[in-house]
């Protein structure tokens, strides 16, 4: 009887981290739909991306791509710099170390003044090169 309560107070933790994630995506769809800044668009589609990884790491690299392309059309360093490193994250996630660290290392060239996410950038690169 202990291990079936277990079970199903299991079951129903999963089915709220689950359900929560999905109003955080729809959320952020949303506001991505409602937006008129087009650098808060490049953040947002960031925010998916990274958001998409723990669930869907192809889907995670499409928003990243997506994030890219409009900040680099719109010259948002910070947001190619964010994209970059998100990109780099999925060829790590898939095994491809040579190519994130080729992500890693465009994000790291973005001609930026140091900030938080060059070092997050740096702590990735890093453990690309641990797995290696």
């Amino acid at each position: 009887m202990a291990r079936l309560i277990a079970f199903i107070s299991l079951l129903s933790f999963q089915a709220l981290t689950v359900n929560g994630q999905h109003r955080a995506f729809d959320s952020l769809r949303q506001a991505l739909q409602t937006s008129s800044a087009d650098t808060a668009r490049v953040d947002i589609l960031n925010r998916l991306s990274h958001a998409y990884y723990d669930y869907d790491s192809r889907e995670g690299f499409r928003y990243a791509g997506e994030a890219l392309s409009l900040a680099s059309t719109l010259d948002y360093l910070r947001g190619q710099r964010h994209a970059l490193t998100l990109m780099g994250f999925y060829y790590n996630t898939i095994g491809n170390y040579r190519e994130a660290l080729r992500y890693y290392d465009r994000s790291s060239a973005v001609n930026l003044p140091e900030d938080d996410l060059l070092g997050y950038n740096f702590v990735m690169k890093a453990n690309v090169y641990r797995a290696m």
